[in-house]
């Protein structure tokens, strides 16, 4: 592997910080236990941009200024285009409802991984866990999707923003267990929760080992899977 160039990744973070932290992290144990990496130069680069995104999570009001998501999210794009990344990703939902049309092609969209991945699975029913933000935009709005009523999704997001400034702690862990199993409850044709904001990521980090009969799905799980595979993969034939 030495000798060879491995294919870059760039990662778009700061919606929020651990998200983008926590990205990096899965790529890199994928590289471990699945790519048997263990040298440095094994590794893939990665550049992992922190960017200091202005408010997204309050649509409708004077608070979020979406011309200015839009052009701050160029501006990282252009970053690491630029720095030479062949395969860019952003560690955000919401985001995604920021990006320039021009710009789409040069991602791995975080999103349209996440639909395919819904597809292929033959789910009936996916409750979707995201913030008005990315409800509005119509992210996840699709045949497949249940989206939370006004009541849970208010709750939903002061959990988010919990996250966001690292107070969380096991117990809201527990709180979203028992909101998940509560709604499975309500609508047994459930049998999905898509965890459409990358701060819930945070907090239900590896849920999914300790509670196999819960079908989450992780949108960075699945991007960090679908980045490893077009790194090492692209290299086997080269």
């Amino acid at each position: 592997m030495q000798n060879k160039r491995k294919k870059t990744i760039g990662i778009i973070g700061g919606a929020g910080p651990m998200a983008g932290v926590l990205l990096m992290q899965k790529i890199i144990t994928i590289c471990q236990k699945k790519y048997k990496c263990i040298n440095d130069f094994d590794f893939p680069k990665i550049i992992l941009l922190n960017y200091p995104f202005a408010q997204m999570l309050k649509p409708l009001s004077f608070e979020q200024d979406e011309k200015r998501v839009a052009k701050q999210l160029k501006e990282a794009l252009d970053f690491l285009n630029n720095s030479g990344m062949d395969y860019i990703t952003i560690a955000c939902n919401t985001l995604h409802g920021f990006i320039n049309e021009t710009y789409r092609s040069k991602l791995i969209d975080l999103i349209r991984e996440t639909k395919t991945f819904i597809l292929e699975q033959n789910l009936s029913k996916v409750l979707v866990l995201c913030t008005k933000t990315s409800k509005l935009k119509g992210l996840y709005n699709f045949a497949k999707t249940k989206f939370l009523s006004p009541k849970d999704l208010q709750w939903i997001e002061g959990l988010i923003k919990k996250i966001l400034s690292g107070v969380f702690s096991f117990q809201d862990r527990r709180c979203l267990k028992n909101f998940i199993l509560s709604s499975i409850k309500k609508d047994p044709n459930i049998d999905g929760i898509l965890l459409g904001c990358t701060e819930l990521s945070v907090l239900m980090n590896n849920f999914s080992r300790n509670n196999p009969k819960i079908k989450i799905i992780d949108p960075l799980e699945i991007v960090s899977n679908k980045l490893c595979k077009l790194v090492f993969n692209k290299q086997e034939g080269e």
